[in-house]
């Protein structure tokens, strides 16, 4: 994402552009008014939704069931990228 300002009515970026950007390129320009950095709040709002759905997880078996659960996806994920990959 190219960060820029408006500056006498024209859109200045804050950083060079990347180099394959030639001119006449059509970009999209989004307003961040009101909206955190780095999307802050909604990290803020994803935490407190992860605390509040989790705080009846006070069973250390499901726990060990969730991890158990979230090994086998890793698992599964990396048997997939290696054969994509044509690795063993």
């Amino acid at each position: 994402m190219i960060r820029a300002v408006v500056k006498n009515g024209v859109i200045q970026p804050l950083e060079p552009l990347p180099p394959d950007w030639e001119d006449g390129r059509e970009v999209v320009v989004d307003d961040l008014d009101g909206q955190s950095p780095n999307g802050a709040a909604d990290i803020d709002t994803w935490a407190e939704d992860m605390k509040s759905l989790t705080a009846v997880l006070n069973d250390p078996k499901e726990w060990q069931e969730i991890e158990a659960t979230l090994t086998e996806a890793d698992r599964q994920n990396k048997a997939l990228v290696r054969r994509e990959m044509g690795l063993p």
